[in-house]
Protein backbone atom coordinates (compact mmCIF):
# COMPACT_ATOMS: atom_id res chain seq x y z
CA UNK A 1 0.00 0.00 0.00
CA UNK A 2 1.17 3.56 -0.72
CA UNK A 3 2.37 5.60 2.32
CA UNK A 4 0.05 8.35 3.51
CA UNK A 5 1.14 11.92 2.63
CA UNK A 6 -0.20 14.81 4.64
CA UNK A 7 -2.12 17.56 2.79
CA UNK A 8 0.56 20.11 3.77
CA UNK A 9 3.34 18.11 2.13
CA UNK A 10 1.17 17.68 -0.96
CA UNK A 11 0.62 21.43 -1.09
CA UNK A 12 4.36 22.18 -0.83
CA UNK A 13 5.03 19.65 -3.59
CA UNK A 14 2.63 21.52 -5.91
CA UNK A 15 4.27 24.90 -5.24
CA UNK A 16 2.50 28.24 -4.88
CA UNK A 17 -0.79 27.05 -6.34
CA UNK A 18 -0.89 24.12 -3.94
CA UNK A 19 -0.36 26.44 -0.94
CA UNK A 20 -3.07 28.78 -2.24
CA UNK A 21 -5.58 25.92 -2.52
CA UNK A 22 -4.66 24.70 0.95
CA UNK A 23 -4.97 28.14 2.53
CA UNK A 24 -8.17 29.35 0.91
CA UNK A 25 -9.84 26.00 0.26
CA UNK A 26 -11.91 24.68 -2.61
CA UNK A 27 -15.50 25.34 -3.58
CA UNK A 28 -16.03 21.59 -3.04
CA UNK A 29 -16.15 21.23 0.71
CA UNK A 30 -15.30 17.52 0.55
CA UNK A 31 -11.94 18.41 -1.00
CA UNK A 32 -10.93 20.77 1.81
CA UNK A 33 -8.57 19.71 4.55
CA UNK A 34 -9.86 19.88 8.11
CA UNK A 35 -8.02 18.92 11.31
CA UNK A 36 -11.40 17.89 12.77
CA UNK A 37 -11.95 15.28 10.11
CA UNK A 38 -9.97 12.13 9.36
CA UNK A 39 -8.02 12.06 6.12
CA UNK A 40 -9.41 10.02 3.26
CA UNK A 41 -7.31 6.84 3.03
CA UNK A 42 -5.39 6.10 -0.14
CA UNK A 43 -3.16 7.96 -2.55
CA UNK A 44 -4.13 10.26 -5.41
CA UNK A 45 -6.69 8.85 -7.88
CA UNK A 46 -5.12 6.45 -10.36
CA UNK A 47 -5.95 3.43 -12.50
CA UNK A 48 -7.88 0.67 -10.78
CA UNK A 49 -5.03 -1.80 -11.10
CA UNK A 50 -2.73 0.76 -9.39
CA UNK A 51 -5.11 1.21 -6.46
CA UNK A 52 -5.77 -2.53 -6.25
CA UNK A 53 -2.31 -3.89 -5.52
CA UNK A 54 -1.68 -7.61 -5.35
CA UNK A 55 -1.40 -7.48 -1.56
CA UNK A 56 -4.68 -5.55 -1.23
CA UNK A 57 -6.56 -7.94 -3.50
CA UNK A 58 -5.20 -11.00 -1.67
CA UNK A 59 -6.30 -9.57 1.68
CA UNK A 60 -9.79 -8.96 0.30
CA UNK A 61 -10.00 -12.50 -1.05
CA UNK A 62 -8.77 -13.94 2.26
CA UNK A 63 -11.36 -11.98 4.21
CA UNK A 64 -14.14 -12.88 1.76
CA UNK A 65 -13.34 -16.58 1.93
CA UNK A 66 -13.35 -16.41 5.72
CA UNK A 67 -16.80 -14.86 5.99
CA UNK A 68 -18.17 -17.25 3.36
CA UNK A 69 -17.01 -20.16 5.49
CA UNK A 70 -18.15 -18.82 8.85
CA UNK A 71 -21.13 -16.51 8.30
CA UNK A 72 -24.56 -17.53 7.08
CA UNK A 73 -25.58 -14.23 5.51
CA UNK A 74 -22.75 -14.07 2.93
CA UNK A 75 -23.42 -17.69 2.03
CA UNK A 76 -27.10 -16.93 1.50
CA UNK A 77 -26.14 -13.92 -0.66
CA UNK A 78 -23.99 -16.22 -2.80
CA UNK A 79 -26.66 -18.91 -2.99
CA UNK A 80 -29.37 -16.45 -4.10
CA UNK A 81 -27.28 -15.12 -6.98
CA UNK A 82 -26.66 -18.66 -8.16
CA UNK A 83 -30.21 -19.88 -7.57
CA UNK A 84 -32.01 -17.03 -9.37
CA UNK A 85 -29.25 -15.83 -11.70
CA UNK A 86 -28.09 -19.21 -13.02
CA UNK A 87 -30.46 -21.87 -11.69
CA UNK A 88 -29.92 -25.40 -10.37
CA UNK A 89 -29.97 -26.77 -13.93
CA UNK A 90 -27.72 -24.02 -15.29
CA UNK A 91 -28.43 -21.77 -18.26
CA UNK A 92 -29.86 -23.73 -21.17
CA UNK A 93 -28.56 -22.89 -24.65
CA UNK A 94 -30.36 -23.31 -27.95
CA UNK A 95 -28.98 -22.90 -31.44
CA UNK A 96 -30.72 -20.21 -33.52
CA UNK A 97 -29.79 -21.02 -37.12
CA UNK A 98 -32.38 -21.37 -39.90
CA UNK A 99 -31.74 -25.12 -40.05
CA UNK A 100 -33.93 -26.77 -37.40
CA UNK A 101 -32.38 -30.20 -37.90
CA UNK A 102 -28.89 -28.81 -37.42
CA UNK A 103 -30.05 -26.92 -34.33
CA UNK A 104 -31.36 -30.08 -32.73
CA UNK A 105 -28.20 -32.01 -33.65
CA UNK A 106 -25.95 -29.30 -32.19
CA UNK A 107 -27.97 -29.12 -28.99
CA UNK A 108 -27.79 -32.89 -28.57
CA UNK A 109 -24.04 -32.81 -29.17
CA UNK A 110 -23.55 -30.09 -26.57
CA UNK A 111 -25.81 -31.94 -24.12
CA UNK A 112 -23.68 -35.05 -24.49
CA UNK A 113 -20.48 -33.03 -24.01
CA UNK A 114 -21.95 -31.34 -20.92
CA UNK A 115 -21.87 -34.55 -18.89
CA UNK A 116 -18.07 -34.32 -18.48
CA UNK A 117 -17.21 -30.70 -19.12
CA UNK A 118 -14.12 -30.02 -17.01
CA UNK A 119 -10.63 -31.40 -17.55
CA UNK A 120 -10.81 -33.54 -14.39
CA UNK A 121 -14.10 -35.05 -15.63
CA UNK A 122 -15.71 -34.47 -12.22
CA UNK A 123 -18.17 -31.67 -12.99
CA UNK A 124 -20.87 -31.34 -15.60
CA UNK A 125 -21.69 -28.09 -17.39
CA UNK A 126 -24.42 -27.05 -14.94
CA UNK A 127 -22.12 -27.53 -11.95
CA UNK A 128 -19.35 -25.56 -13.62
CA UNK A 129 -21.75 -22.64 -13.94
CA UNK A 130 -22.48 -22.96 -10.21
CA UNK A 131 -18.77 -22.93 -9.34
CA UNK A 132 -18.23 -19.91 -11.59
CA UNK A 133 -21.08 -17.99 -9.96
CA UNK A 134 -19.78 -18.90 -6.50
CA UNK A 135 -16.28 -17.71 -7.44
CA UNK A 136 -17.59 -14.30 -8.55
CA UNK A 137 -19.09 -13.68 -5.11
CA UNK A 138 -16.29 -15.28 -3.09
CA UNK A 139 -13.15 -14.28 -5.02
CA UNK A 140 -14.49 -11.71 -7.47
CA UNK A 141 -13.41 -13.67 -10.52
CA UNK A 142 -12.39 -17.01 -11.95
CA UNK A 143 -10.32 -17.94 -15.01
CA UNK A 144 -11.40 -20.76 -17.32
CA UNK A 145 -8.80 -22.25 -19.66
CA UNK A 146 -10.02 -23.91 -22.85
CA UNK A 147 -8.06 -27.14 -23.14
CA UNK A 148 -8.52 -30.75 -24.25
CA UNK A 149 -8.81 -34.16 -22.71
CA UNK A 150 -5.54 -36.09 -22.90
CA UNK A 151 -7.44 -39.30 -23.49
CA UNK A 152 -10.08 -38.35 -26.10
CA UNK A 153 -8.77 -34.92 -27.27
CA UNK A 154 -12.27 -33.54 -26.79
CA UNK A 155 -12.77 -29.96 -25.57
CA UNK A 156 -12.51 -29.52 -21.81
CA UNK A 157 -12.59 -26.61 -19.37
CA UNK A 158 -10.00 -26.05 -16.64
CA UNK A 159 -11.02 -23.81 -13.76
CA UNK A 160 -8.24 -21.59 -12.40
CA UNK A 161 -9.03 -19.90 -9.09
CA UNK A 162 -7.79 -16.39 -8.43
CA UNK A 163 -5.00 -17.35 -6.00
CA UNK A 164 -3.34 -19.39 -8.76
CA UNK A 165 -2.79 -16.36 -11.00
CA UNK A 166 0.46 -14.45 -10.45
CA UNK A 167 3.24 -12.66 -12.31
CA UNK A 168 6.05 -14.42 -14.13
CA UNK A 169 9.63 -13.15 -13.95
CA UNK A 170 10.25 -11.11 -17.13
CA UNK A 171 14.02 -10.80 -16.65
CA UNK A 172 14.59 -13.91 -18.76
CA UNK A 173 11.98 -13.00 -21.36
CA UNK A 174 13.08 -12.68 -24.99
CA UNK A 175 13.60 -9.24 -26.49
CA UNK A 176 10.35 -9.51 -28.44
CA UNK A 177 8.45 -9.48 -25.15
CA UNK A 178 10.22 -6.50 -23.57
CA UNK A 179 7.50 -4.11 -24.78
CA UNK A 180 5.02 -5.97 -22.57
CA UNK A 181 4.38 -5.79 -18.83
CA UNK A 182 2.74 -7.84 -16.13
CA UNK A 183 -0.23 -6.53 -14.15
CA UNK A 184 -1.08 -8.80 -11.23
CA UNK A 185 -0.69 -12.06 -13.14
CA UNK A 186 -1.80 -10.81 -16.56
CA UNK A 187 0.69 -9.91 -19.27
CA UNK A 188 -0.53 -6.94 -21.30
CA UNK A 189 0.67 -4.94 -24.27
CA UNK A 190 2.23 -1.58 -23.37
CA UNK A 191 0.55 0.39 -26.14
CA UNK A 192 -2.96 -1.03 -26.29
CA UNK A 193 -3.33 -2.59 -22.83
CA UNK A 194 -4.66 -5.77 -24.44
CA UNK A 195 -4.10 -8.94 -22.36
CA UNK A 196 -1.66 -11.33 -24.00
CA UNK A 197 -1.08 -14.14 -21.51
CA UNK A 198 -1.94 -15.40 -18.07
CA UNK A 199 0.52 -16.54 -15.41
CA UNK A 200 -0.69 -19.67 -13.62
CA UNK A 201 1.13 -21.11 -10.61
CA UNK A 202 1.06 -24.89 -10.25
CA UNK A 203 1.20 -26.90 -7.03
CA UNK A 204 5.01 -26.95 -7.10
CA UNK A 205 5.13 -23.15 -7.24
CA UNK A 206 6.26 -22.85 -10.87
CA UNK A 207 4.54 -20.19 -12.98
CA UNK A 208 3.47 -21.24 -16.45
CA UNK A 209 2.24 -18.90 -19.18
CA UNK A 210 -1.10 -19.53 -20.87
CA UNK A 211 -2.06 -17.66 -24.02
CA UNK A 212 -4.93 -15.27 -23.45
CA UNK A 213 -6.92 -16.51 -26.46
CA UNK A 214 -7.31 -19.78 -24.52
CA UNK A 215 -8.51 -18.02 -21.37
CA UNK A 216 -12.00 -16.89 -20.36
CA UNK A 217 -12.02 -14.46 -17.46
CA UNK A 218 -15.43 -14.45 -15.78
CA UNK A 219 -15.80 -11.39 -13.56
CA UNK A 220 -17.97 -8.35 -12.93
CA UNK A 221 -15.51 -5.48 -13.35
CA UNK A 222 -16.00 -2.22 -11.46
CA UNK A 223 -13.75 -0.04 -13.63
CA UNK A 224 -12.64 0.26 -17.24
CA UNK A 225 -8.99 0.24 -16.12
CA UNK A 226 -9.37 -2.94 -14.05
CA UNK A 227 -7.63 -6.18 -14.99
CA UNK A 228 -8.55 -8.06 -11.82
CA UNK A 229 -11.82 -8.07 -9.88
CA UNK A 230 -12.64 -8.06 -6.18
CA UNK A 231 -15.27 -10.03 -4.21
CA UNK A 232 -18.79 -8.66 -4.38
CA UNK A 233 -18.95 -8.20 -0.58
CA UNK A 234 -15.55 -6.52 -0.21
CA UNK A 235 -17.17 -3.46 1.37
CA UNK A 236 -18.76 -5.68 4.03
CA UNK A 237 -15.88 -7.89 5.15
CA UNK A 238 -15.14 -5.80 8.25
CA UNK A 239 -18.85 -5.62 9.09
CA UNK A 240 -19.19 -9.40 9.07
CA UNK A 241 -15.97 -9.86 11.03
CA UNK A 242 -17.13 -7.33 13.64
CA UNK A 243 -20.55 -8.96 13.81
CA UNK A 244 -19.00 -12.38 14.43
CA UNK A 245 -16.80 -11.03 17.22
CA UNK A 246 -19.65 -9.05 18.82
CA UNK A 247 -22.01 -12.01 18.68
CA UNK A 248 -19.35 -14.32 20.15
CA UNK A 249 -18.76 -11.91 23.05
CA UNK A 250 -22.47 -11.37 23.58
CA UNK A 251 -23.12 -15.10 23.67
CA UNK A 252 -20.41 -15.50 26.30
CA UNK A 253 -21.99 -12.71 28.37
CA UNK A 254 -25.46 -14.25 28.07
CA UNK A 255 -24.09 -17.59 29.23
CA UNK A 256 -22.35 -15.95 32.18
CA UNK A 257 -25.52 -14.07 33.15
CA UNK A 258 -27.56 -17.24 32.86
CA UNK A 259 -25.19 -19.12 35.15
CA UNK A 260 -27.45 -18.53 38.20
CA UNK A 261 -25.80 -18.96 41.58
CA UNK A 262 -27.60 -20.55 44.55
CA UNK A 263 -26.69 -18.80 47.79
CA UNK A 264 -26.20 -20.87 50.94
CA UNK A 265 -25.96 -18.86 54.14
CA UNK A 266 -24.45 -20.73 57.05
CA UNK A 267 -23.90 -19.90 60.71
CA UNK A 268 -22.28 -22.97 62.19
CA UNK A 269 -20.16 -23.73 59.20
CA UNK A 270 -21.58 -27.27 58.75
CA UNK A 271 -24.73 -28.90 57.34
CA UNK A 272 -26.97 -30.98 59.58
CA UNK A 273 -26.69 -34.71 59.15
CA UNK A 274 -29.67 -36.78 58.11
CA UNK A 275 -31.36 -33.94 56.19
CA UNK A 276 -32.09 -33.52 52.49
CA UNK A 277 -29.09 -31.19 52.29
CA UNK A 278 -26.69 -33.88 53.31
CA UNK A 279 -25.51 -35.11 49.93
CA UNK A 280 -22.69 -37.53 49.53
CA UNK A 281 -19.49 -35.80 50.55
CA UNK A 282 -21.20 -32.58 51.71
CA UNK A 283 -20.26 -32.98 55.39
CA UNK A 284 -16.73 -34.30 55.14
CA UNK A 285 -14.07 -33.43 57.67
CA UNK A 286 -11.67 -30.70 56.70
CA UNK A 287 -7.91 -30.71 57.28
CA UNK A 288 -8.43 -29.67 60.93
CA UNK A 289 -10.82 -32.50 61.62
CA UNK A 290 -13.89 -30.27 61.67
CA UNK A 291 -17.09 -30.67 59.68
CA UNK A 292 -17.40 -28.41 56.68
CA UNK A 293 -19.96 -28.08 53.88
CA UNK A 294 -18.93 -28.56 50.25
CA UNK A 295 -20.79 -26.22 47.85
CA UNK A 296 -19.74 -28.30 44.84
CA UNK A 297 -21.36 -31.38 46.33
CA UNK A 298 -24.47 -29.35 47.17
CA UNK A 299 -24.69 -28.28 43.53
CA UNK A 300 -25.43 -31.91 42.61
CA UNK A 301 -28.83 -31.41 44.29
CA UNK A 302 -29.67 -27.77 43.60
CA UNK A 303 -28.21 -27.62 40.08
CA UNK A 304 -26.06 -24.94 38.46
CA UNK A 305 -23.57 -23.31 40.86
CA UNK A 306 -23.80 -22.88 44.65
CA UNK A 307 -22.13 -20.08 46.56
CA UNK A 308 -21.55 -20.56 50.31
CA UNK A 309 -21.30 -17.34 52.34
CA UNK A 310 -21.35 -16.49 56.07
CA UNK A 311 -24.20 -14.67 57.75
CA UNK A 312 -22.25 -11.42 57.88
CA UNK A 313 -21.80 -11.52 54.10
CA UNK A 314 -24.27 -10.52 51.41
CA UNK A 315 -24.64 -11.70 47.82
CA UNK A 316 -26.36 -9.50 45.25
CA UNK A 317 -27.46 -10.80 41.86
CA UNK A 318 -27.79 -8.30 38.99
CA UNK A 319 -30.40 -9.27 36.42
CA UNK A 320 -29.03 -9.27 32.89
CA UNK A 321 -30.81 -7.48 30.06
CA UNK A 322 -28.78 -9.10 27.27
CA UNK A 323 -29.46 -9.20 24.42
CA UNK A 324 -31.69 -6.10 24.25
CA UNK A 325 -33.43 -4.17 21.48
CA UNK A 326 -30.54 -1.73 21.15
CA UNK A 327 -28.14 -4.56 20.47
CA UNK A 328 -30.51 -6.18 17.98
CA UNK A 329 -30.93 -2.88 16.15
CA UNK A 330 -27.18 -2.46 15.95
CA UNK A 331 -26.78 -5.91 14.39
CA UNK A 332 -29.59 -5.16 11.92
CA UNK A 333 -27.82 -1.95 10.91
CA UNK A 334 -24.59 -3.82 10.24
CA UNK A 335 -26.39 -6.40 8.14
CA UNK A 336 -28.36 -3.81 6.19
CA UNK A 337 -25.22 -1.88 5.27
CA UNK A 338 -23.42 -5.13 4.44
CA UNK A 339 -26.02 -6.19 1.89
CA UNK A 340 -26.53 -2.81 0.21
CA UNK A 341 -25.43 -3.14 -3.38
CA UNK A 342 -26.25 -6.85 -3.32
CA UNK A 343 -29.34 -8.82 -2.40
CA UNK A 344 -32.04 -7.02 -0.36
CA UNK A 345 -31.76 -7.86 3.33
CA UNK A 346 -35.29 -9.19 3.80
CA UNK A 347 -34.85 -11.50 0.83
CA UNK A 348 -31.53 -12.87 2.13
CA UNK A 349 -32.60 -13.25 5.75
CA UNK A 350 -36.16 -14.33 5.02
CA UNK A 351 -37.42 -13.13 8.39
CA UNK A 352 -40.17 -10.92 6.98
CA UNK A 353 -43.15 -11.72 4.83
CA UNK A 354 -42.55 -10.78 1.23
CA UNK A 355 -45.86 -9.04 0.57
CA UNK A 356 -47.07 -5.52 -0.01
CA UNK A 357 -46.04 -2.82 -2.44
CA UNK A 358 -42.68 -2.15 -0.78
CA UNK A 359 -41.61 -5.75 -0.84
CA UNK A 360 -42.83 -6.13 -4.42
CA UNK A 361 -40.47 -3.31 -5.34
CA UNK A 362 -37.70 -5.04 -3.41
CA UNK A 363 -38.27 -8.32 -5.26
CA UNK A 364 -38.37 -6.51 -8.62
CA UNK A 365 -35.03 -4.85 -7.78
CA UNK A 366 -33.53 -8.17 -6.74
CA UNK A 367 -34.73 -9.78 -9.96
CA UNK A 368 -32.86 -7.20 -12.03
CA UNK A 369 -29.70 -7.82 -10.04
CA UNK A 370 -30.05 -11.54 -10.66
CA UNK A 371 -30.45 -10.84 -14.38
CA UNK A 372 -27.12 -9.01 -14.26
CA UNK A 373 -25.53 -12.24 -13.06
CA UNK A 374 -27.37 -14.08 -15.82
CA UNK A 375 -25.79 -11.79 -18.43
CA UNK A 376 -22.34 -12.43 -16.96
CA UNK A 377 -22.75 -16.21 -17.14
CA UNK A 378 -24.38 -15.89 -20.58
CA UNK A 379 -21.25 -14.26 -21.99
CA UNK A 380 -19.21 -17.12 -20.54
CA UNK A 381 -21.62 -19.71 -21.98
CA UNK A 382 -21.43 -18.18 -25.46
CA UNK A 383 -17.63 -18.54 -25.42
CA UNK A 384 -17.93 -22.17 -24.36
CA UNK A 385 -20.49 -22.90 -27.10
CA UNK A 386 -18.16 -21.35 -29.68
CA UNK A 387 -15.32 -23.55 -28.39
CA UNK A 388 -17.24 -26.84 -28.25
CA UNK A 389 -19.40 -26.57 -31.37
CA UNK A 390 -16.57 -25.00 -33.39
CA UNK A 391 -14.39 -27.98 -32.53
CA UNK A 392 -17.19 -30.36 -33.57
CA UNK A 393 -17.41 -28.62 -36.95
CA UNK A 394 -13.63 -28.79 -37.43
CA UNK A 395 -13.68 -32.51 -36.70
CA UNK A 396 -16.58 -33.12 -39.12
CA UNK A 397 -19.08 -34.21 -36.49
CA UNK A 398 -21.35 -31.27 -37.32
CA UNK A 399 -21.89 -29.60 -40.67
CA UNK A 400 -20.91 -25.91 -40.98
CA UNK A 401 -23.98 -23.73 -41.34
CA UNK A 402 -24.45 -19.99 -41.38
CA UNK A 403 -24.80 -18.50 -37.92
CA UNK A 404 -23.70 -21.65 -36.09
CA UNK A 405 -22.16 -19.59 -33.26
CA UNK A 406 -25.40 -17.71 -32.51
CA UNK A 407 -27.39 -19.06 -29.59
CA UNK A 408 -30.18 -18.02 -27.27
CA UNK A 409 -29.86 -18.65 -23.54
CA UNK A 410 -32.81 -19.58 -21.37
CA UNK A 411 -32.51 -18.07 -17.88
CA UNK A 412 -33.96 -19.67 -14.74
CA UNK A 413 -37.50 -18.97 -13.67
CA UNK A 414 -38.06 -15.38 -12.55
CA UNK A 415 -38.42 -14.51 -8.89
CA UNK A 416 -41.97 -13.56 -7.98
CA UNK A 417 -44.07 -12.74 -4.92
CA UNK A 418 -47.59 -13.49 -6.18
CA UNK A 419 -47.28 -16.21 -8.80
CA UNK A 420 -51.03 -16.57 -9.29
CA UNK A 421 -51.65 -12.91 -10.08
CA UNK A 422 -48.58 -12.59 -12.30
CA UNK A 423 -49.39 -15.81 -14.17
CA UNK A 424 -52.89 -14.54 -14.92
CA UNK A 425 -51.52 -11.20 -16.15
CA UNK A 426 -48.92 -13.03 -18.23
CA UNK A 427 -51.58 -15.18 -19.94
CA UNK A 428 -53.66 -12.12 -20.79
CA UNK A 429 -50.63 -10.29 -22.23
CA UNK A 430 -49.85 -13.27 -24.46
CA UNK A 431 -53.48 -13.62 -25.54
CA UNK A 432 -53.64 -9.91 -26.40
CA UNK A 433 -50.43 -10.07 -28.40
CA UNK A 434 -48.59 -7.67 -26.07
CA UNK A 435 -46.04 -10.35 -25.19
CA UNK A 436 -44.60 -13.10 -27.36
CA UNK A 437 -45.24 -16.67 -26.36
CA UNK A 438 -41.50 -17.36 -26.53
CA UNK A 439 -40.84 -14.58 -23.99
CA UNK A 440 -43.38 -16.11 -21.64
CA UNK A 441 -41.67 -19.49 -21.88
CA UNK A 442 -38.27 -17.97 -21.15
CA UNK A 443 -39.57 -16.15 -18.08
CA UNK A 444 -40.73 -19.50 -16.74
CA UNK A 445 -37.34 -21.07 -17.38
CA UNK A 446 -38.31 -22.95 -20.55
CA UNK A 447 -37.67 -22.72 -24.28
CA UNK A 448 -40.54 -22.22 -26.70
CA UNK A 449 -39.22 -24.22 -29.66
CA UNK A 450 -38.00 -27.03 -27.44
CA UNK A 451 -41.43 -27.22 -25.80
CA UNK A 452 -43.17 -27.18 -29.19
CA UNK A 453 -40.97 -30.03 -30.43
CA UNK A 454 -41.87 -32.04 -27.34
CA UNK A 455 -45.56 -31.26 -27.85
CA UNK A 456 -45.38 -32.29 -31.51
CA UNK A 457 -43.73 -35.60 -30.61
CA UNK A 458 -46.35 -36.19 -27.92
CA UNK A 459 -49.26 -35.54 -30.30
CA UNK A 460 -47.74 -37.83 -32.94
CA UNK A 461 -47.20 -40.63 -30.42
CA UNK A 462 -50.75 -40.30 -29.07
CA UNK A 463 -52.24 -40.48 -32.57
CA UNK A 464 -50.11 -43.50 -33.43
CA UNK A 465 -51.21 -45.23 -30.22
CA UNK A 466 -54.88 -44.44 -30.85
CA UNK A 467 -54.63 -45.72 -34.43
CA UNK A 468 -53.02 -48.96 -33.31
CA UNK A 469 -55.76 -49.49 -30.71
CA UNK A 470 -58.56 -48.42 -33.05
CA UNK A 471 -59.91 -45.61 -30.89
CA UNK A 472 -60.49 -41.90 -31.27
CA UNK A 473 -57.31 -39.93 -30.33
CA UNK A 474 -59.45 -37.27 -28.61
CA UNK A 475 -60.45 -39.78 -25.97
CA UNK A 476 -56.78 -39.91 -24.92
CA UNK A 477 -55.69 -36.32 -25.37
CA UNK A 478 -57.36 -32.92 -25.86
CA UNK A 479 -55.90 -31.48 -29.05
CA UNK A 480 -58.02 -28.31 -28.95
CA UNK A 481 -55.67 -25.43 -28.08
CA UNK A 482 -57.64 -22.57 -29.67
CA UNK A 483 -59.60 -21.47 -26.61
CA UNK A 484 -58.87 -18.05 -25.26
CA UNK A 485 -58.80 -17.22 -21.59
CA UNK A 486 -62.20 -15.59 -21.81
CA UNK A 487 -63.66 -18.68 -23.49
CA UNK A 488 -62.24 -20.98 -20.84
CA UNK A 489 -63.57 -18.81 -18.02
CA UNK A 490 -67.02 -18.68 -19.71
CA UNK A 491 -67.02 -22.42 -20.28
CA UNK A 492 -68.05 -22.09 -23.93
CA UNK A 493 -66.45 -22.86 -27.27
CA UNK A 494 -67.51 -19.48 -28.64
CA UNK A 495 -66.02 -16.16 -27.67
CA UNK A 496 -68.31 -13.83 -25.68
CA UNK A 497 -69.78 -11.07 -27.75
CA UNK A 498 -69.19 -7.44 -26.97
CA UNK A 499 -72.23 -5.80 -25.38
CA UNK A 500 -71.65 -2.69 -27.45
CA UNK A 501 -72.37 -4.64 -30.64
CA UNK A 502 -75.89 -5.43 -29.47
CA UNK A 503 -75.24 -9.06 -28.72
CA UNK A 504 -75.04 -11.04 -25.50
CA UNK A 505 -72.61 -13.60 -24.18
CA UNK A 506 -73.21 -17.21 -25.18
CA UNK A 507 -75.62 -18.94 -22.84
CA UNK A 508 -77.31 -15.67 -21.73
CA UNK A 509 -80.73 -14.64 -23.07
CA UNK A 510 -80.86 -11.41 -25.07
CA UNK A 511 -82.83 -8.62 -23.44
CA UNK A 512 -85.70 -6.74 -25.05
Amino acid sequence: MSPKISPIKKAFAKGTKGLFDLAFGSSWDAANYSPKRAQTPGAAPSDFNTDLTTQTREELVKGSRYIMRNSGLPREHRELYWLYGVGPEGLKMQATTQDDEWNEAAEQYFKKWSKRADVTERFDWAYIQKLVSFAIDTDGEIFVVKTRSRRTREPRLQLIETHRVCNKDMRSAPESEQNEKWIDGIRVDHQTGKPIALGVKDEAGYVKTVRWNSVIQVAEMESASAYRAIPTLSHSINHFLDESEILAQEKANVKAAGDVVNVLKRKGGALEEGTDYDPFGANDLDENGEMSSDPKALANITGQKTLAIYDDEEYQSIESNRPNNTFNGFIDLLREDSLLGGTPGALAIGGKSLSGATNRLMVAKAERKFKSRTRTITSFAESVWFFVIGDAIDRGELAPVKGWSNISVTPPRSLTVDSGRESEANRRDVDAGIKLVSDSYEEQGGNFMDSMRKKARLIRQVKELAESEGIDPKTLFNFDSEKTIAQESAGSDEAPKNSESGGAPSGSPAKG
